[in-house]
């Protein structure tokens, strides 16, 4: 009821009609049928975003491997790489796509069975490959906007600024990963947004209002 009641009072015309499409959570690459690859994003901010889209009017889709528990807009959900690439493919005809999942880097081989403990005395070795870059390959007709983890404060901008021109991004999230950001599975976070002609960084704010920050900035893409 909240959240209707936020939607009609602040509407936004700009985002009538506008699809916005919210990818949301970690990805897991089975190693068999009880043991993944994984990482530990929450969702919560893929959560905000799309509600806070939402709040200003959008068509909001959010693709999220957390489960989103009777949300106004539509949702669906994915576990591995794979799955996600499949869901991109498609809404690649939205207006926006807020690319806050975390998608794993690596992959490695499926194995049918259980692998047994007692099958490998020594230890076991598991061979990984990089996955696919969906963010940079993804087919999209509207603006993209990403997102970049990074934990070493002297060369995350350069990093970020490189990923926003080699992925063809209108914008790009960075946050650096600190004692004092602990971003996963918190309720706040620490973001500097960046585009082409502009930088900006807002410290320790609720990832409620940091989405909001975000959605109207897409305003000016």
């Amino acid at each position: 009821i909240i959240l209707r009641t936020k939607r009609e009072l602040f509407k936004d015309v700009f985002f009538n009609n506008k699809k916005v499409v919210i990818t949301g959570g970690g990805t897991k690459e089975k190693i068999d049928e009880v043991r993944y690859i994984g990482n530990f994003s929450s969702g919560k901010t893929a959560k905000a975003l799309a509600e806070a889209f939402y709040t200003l009017g959008a068509k909001v889709v959010l693709l999220s491997s957390a489960e989103a528990e009777n949300s106004l807009y539509e949702s669906e959900n994915f576990q591995s790489i794979a799955e996600l690439e499949s869901l991109l493919k498609k809404h690649k005809d939205g207006d926006f796509l807020i690319m806050s999942a975390a998608v794993g880097d690596f992959s490695t081989k499926f194995h049918a069975q259980k692998l047994k403990r007692s099958d490998f005395a020594s230890g076991l070795t598991l061979s990984l490959k990089p996955a696919k870059d969906l963010l940079k390959e993804c087919e999209f007709k509207g603006k993209k906007i990403g997102f970049k983890l990074e934990t070493n404060p002297q060369t995350a901008l350069q990093n970020a600024k490189n990923a926003l021109d080699e992925k063809g991004l209108d914008l790009i999230c960075l946050n650096i990963l600190s004692k004092e950001n602990a971003a996963f599975g918190s309720d706040f976070n620490s973001l500097k947004i960046i585009s082409k002609k502009e930088e900006i960084e807002f410290k320790n704010m609720s990832k409620k209002d940091l989405a909001l920050k975000i959605a109207k900035w897409c305003k000016s893409l």
